[in-house]
């Protein structure tokens, strides 16, 4: 079996000037390979989803691969160049349950892994628990988590490539879970429960610096493929992983369903848990404490301002429109904390007491991912600098909450309740407040991407047709 003519055609390309750039030696070229390939695409799943194409040739990628869409362009790349490359696919990832591919090649005499995906390269050993490279000053990390290592043949992974463009294959992708957005605050992920015939998009915003973050999700359940209810839901987590989400925490819910032919929506809020509960009061904490320190702020008038404008503004200018009105917040002080900026320069202390204390192997991939949070940290404040000030004036407050806790031996929850006390909030307004929020998320879906909504609807709609759903 081959790879389309079209992807040969590409790798033959690419090939050439790598080889122009730096010579025939093996080296160089597996090198070249890794250089030309790591950080040129993100990871994600919404681009082959909204092409129709869903897993692609490396011809059809264009900002955006995933494991085995990055592993086989790496893999035609390495064979145009002639450095014998091997697919070698995992069971388990990173911890995670699912599958992974990678690959390496021959150089003198030895295997080297090539894994632009995970910005892993180097001479490879596998062991039984995980894939690890030898330290180099290329590679930024040294060490893969996995199990069962094995080699596939070219032909397996041409089949499995064709297997997932299948409907049979997108269902298997569905089930187990695809990623649509990847971003340092915003991800968004979607899956299928076959057991409950239910579609689950959901988007997780993280709180950079902070340990807990939200999520809103859209769940539809079908009769076959007709929608008969669908669930806004809104909570809390602390930690995810691929699919799940550690410590999930529901606040409040929309149940839109049919009784007697008629629409019927349910508003429910939840009795919180203490994760939950740490989410909520940590928030309206810092609501009450901004009004406190800036009785005559005006933060919802310009986050009306903000959306008007936007509005008006042409998609290339919006960028241009924040900028602007996030200097005019700025220059508004609408901040709790003055020296809000020690969160982040606590972050870049540590990076360098990792560097000056000497990186072990093991310890390089969490390095280089703390170092890639500030410099992103610090980019985007660069562009969008009231975000980020609010992100770092938030984090403060948990800062300092949790500095006290530990003071006091008591949980950051307590502390949390000894300052509503103070304040005179009571938890009937924090819940409030939560209400009113989910209210107007169903109303403003929350940056729920409707289209891809549709996208997989259409979907469900023709797996059901075929008889793959039920």
């Amino acid at each position: 079996m081959q790879f389309p003519q079209e992807t040969l055609d590409l790798a033959g390309r690419i090939a050439g000037e790598i080889r122009a750039k730096v010579g025939d030696d093996p080296e160089r070229l597996a090198q070249g390979v890794y250089s030309h390939l790591n950080g040129r695409f993100s990871y994600g799943f919404k681009e082959g989803l909204v092409q129709g194409k869903f897993i692609r040739w490396p011809h059809e990628i264009q900002k955006e691969w995933e494991c085995i869409e990055a592993a086989a362009y790496t893999y035609v790349l390495a064979d145009a160049l002639g450095l014998q490359p091997r697919m070698m696919r995992v069971s388990s990832w990173m911890g995670l349950p699912t599958g992974h591919e990678t690959v390496d090649v021959v150089v003198g005499g030895r295997r080297r892994l090539v894994d632009p995906l995970n910005s892993m390269y180097g001479d490879v050993r596998y062991f039984k628990d995980q894939i690890r490279v030898i330290d180099n000053p290329v590679t930024k990390q040294c060490v893969m988590p996995c199990s069962k290592v094995e080699e596939v043949s070219k032909d397996t992974v041409i089949a499995r490539i064709d297997y997932y463009r299948s409907d049979e294959g997108i269902l298997n992708l569905l089930k187990g879970g695809q990623s649509l957005q990847n971003g340092e605050v915003i991800k968004v992920f979607f899956r299928y429960d076959m057991r409950k015939n239910m579609l689950e998009l959901q988007v997780r915003t993280i709180s950079p610096f902070v340990s807990v973050s939200s999520y809103f999700s859209w769940q539809i359940y079908y009769n076959g493929k007709k929608p008969v209810r669908r669930i806004m839901e809104e909570g809390a987590f602390t930690r995810h992983r691929w699919s799940q989400l550690e410590d999930k925490s529901p606040i409040s819910r929309i149940v839109i369903g049919q009784k007697d032919g008629e629409e019927q929506v349910i508003f429910e809020t939840l009795q919180p848990n203490k994760v939950a509960s740490y989410y909520l009061a940590l928030h309206h904490i810092y609501g009450v404490l901004l009004n406190k320190k800036r009785p005559n702020n005006t933060i919802s008038g310009s986050y009306e301002n903000i959306k008007e404008r936007i509005k008006s503004a042409t998609k290339s200018q919006q960028r241009e429109v924040l900028v602007a009105l996030g200097n005019e917040l700025n220059e508004a002080s609408q901040f709790i904390f003055d020296d809000r900026e020690f969160i982040l320069e606590k972050l870049g202390e540590r990076i360098r007491g990792m560097k000056k204390k000497g990186i072990s192997p093991k310890d390089k991939a969490r390095y280089n991912d703390l170092r890639s949070a500030y410099i992103d940290f610090v980019r985007m404040d660069q562009q969008l600098p009231f975000l980020t000030q609010r992100f770092l004036d938030f984090a403060a407050l948990e800062y300092h909450i949790r500095d006290i806790a530990k003071r006091r031996n008591v949980q950051s929850i307590d502390v949390c309740d000894s300052l509503m006390e103070h304040s005179g909030i009571s938890w009937e307004d924090v819940l409030k407040t939560a209400e009113n929020g989910i209210s107007r998320m169903m109303e403003e879906k929350n940056g729920i991407p409707l289209d891809i909504i549709a996208t997989l609807d259409t979907l469900i709609g023709r797996l059901h047709d075929r008889g793959l759903l039920h």
